[in-house]
This record gives C-alpha cells, sequence and structure tokens, in this order.
C-alpha cells in the first residue's frame, strides 16, 4: 500500500503537470506525469493524462502504451477508450502522410543531386513547380499571420468595453477563482491554501484573508451565502460557511 505522504506528493506532480500541459509545456509535463508514476500514483488518471501528452508532441507509439495501460487499471475510463480509439483511427493515416512527405524529400533530394548539362525541360518544370509551391505555402503562412496579429490588436478593444483590472496574486499556482457580492475568492491547489478579497472601490481589491486547509482545492466559487470547493483528490465537494476557518458544514461525494 502506497504510504500517504507519497501518495500527496505524487499527486502535487500530477497536478503540476495538469498546470503544465495546459500551458503548453509539453515536455515538463511529461516529466511531471512520470514522477507522479515513480511515487505511486499508478493511476488510469495519471497514464491517461501522460498518453495525451505524448500524443500532442507526436509520440503515438507511447501514448497507445499508456492509454491501454490506464485501461488495465480501469476498464470502464471513457476517455482513455475515446483516446485510445482515436489514434489507433488516425495513426495510418499519419504514418501515410509520414511516408509521403519522405518520399517527396527524397525525390526533391534526388533531383538536387542529379547533373544535368544544360537546361532540360523537365528540369525547369520541375523548378517552377517547388517555386510556385514555396510561394503558396508562404502567402498562406503570412496570411495566417496577419490574421492573428489583427485578432490580438482589435478584438480586446472591440469586446472590452469596462477597466481591466489587475489582482496582485500570493502565488502562481492559482487553480480557481470566483467573484460574487463584492469578493474575489481564489484557490491554490499545490499549497492547499484559498483566498479572500474584499471589493472597496472601482474594482480595486485588497487580500482580507489567506485559508490553510487540509483539502486540495481544484476550483471554487461562492453564491453569496456559501463557499464551495472541489477536491479531486478526495473526490469531494464542500460547503463552506464564509468564517474565519472555512468551517465544512456539508460534504457532497463526486
Amino acid at each position: 500500500m502506497v504510504r500517504l505522504d507519497m501518495t500527496h506528493e505524487s499527486m502535487r506532480h500530477y497536478y503540476r503537470g495538469r498546470v503544465f500541459e495546459s500551458t503548453g509545456e509539453l515536455n515538463i509535463a511529461i516529466e511531471e506525469y512520470q514522477k507522479s508514476i515513480e511515487l505511486g500514483a499508478n493511476y488510469a488518471d495519471v497514464h491517461n493524462a501522460l498518453g495525451r501528452v505524448y500524443a500532442k508532441i507526436g509520440r503515438f507509439e507511447d501514448a497507445i502504451r499508456e492509454f491501454k495501460y490506464a485501461l488495465q487499471l480501469n476498464p470502464q475510463y471513457l476517455e482513455a477508450q475515446r483516446n485510445l480509439v482515436e489514434i489507433e483511427s488516425k495513426l495510418p493515416l499519419i504514418r501515410k502522410e509520414d511516408l509521403t512527405q519522405s518520399k517527396q524529400q527524397e525525390s526533391i533530394s534526388q533531383i538536387q543531386k542529379t547533373e544535368f548539362i544544360g537546361k532540360t525541360t523537365s528540369a525547369e518544370l520541375i523548378k517552377k513547380t517547388v517555386e510556385i509551391s514555396l510561394i503558396k505555402v508562404l502567402i498562406s503562412l503570412s496570411l495566417i499571420v496577419l490574421l492573428i496579429i489583427v485578432g490580438i490588436y482589435f478584438l480586446p478593444k472591440l469586446i472590452l468595453k469596462e477597466k481591466i483590472v489587475s489582482v496582485g496574486l500570493p502565488s502562481s499556482n492559482i487553480t480557481g477563482i470566483t467573484y460574487s457580492n463584492r469578493k474575489l475568492w481564489a484557490c491554490d491547489l499545490l499549497k492547499q491554501e484559498i483566498y479572500q478579497w474584499d471589493e472597496i472601490r472601482n474594482r480595486d481589491f485588497i487580500l482580507k484573508n489567506t485559508y490553510h486547509t487540509d483539502i486540495f482545492p481544484l476550483s471554487i466559487t461562492f453564491d453569496g451565502n456559501y463557499l464551495y470547493t472541489c477536491d479531486t483528490w478526495n473526490n469531494k465537494i464542500y460547503r463552506h460557511i464564509p468564517d474565519n476557518k472555512l468551517t465544512i458544514v456539508k460534504k457532497y461525494d463526486i
């Protein structure tokens, strides 16, 4: 049986992997998921997450292995089933495309290595075809970059009419945030902390409380009377009274 302290440490690496995966730092996410497994989190969720990142970087055989291992641990795991079916259905097409690209590269290399005496019609035709293809690719990439720049610059001006408010965070690992009744709440899964800000004027906020908890709050919401936190490690949703200790008055299984 895995020790409790080892399990907590392994799950910290798992949730760190989730954060790095969401920010696109896939190699670091792989390292965190692997550390989680090494420390005892040999769970279907962790193997499925590792397989998902492998698929994103093109390591399809490794991804299939992790999805199958997740299904060995939990044969009813629907997400792992969907991921495995999707990648196995796409893998032949990906291999075919890679083979086609490889043949094209070999063909171009062979043409470049072949020495011709004088200019022939076939050589000119190949050269023009390659040049036209490159021009089309460059034009397409330029249009995509231009659209992205226009979207980044103009869309916020069209959509955001109100003042943008910046709130300093006491942690860089915030996993959930909510606002209600002039109060802003946030939670940190890795530090197991919950933070409360009060709105003082014109959407300016001041940090009022920092709560140290025994739970792993992944997300948080406030309905005006009670605070609700979702703890995926313990598979619970908690209802708290917003007092000095965030007293738990109700637990829900998930």
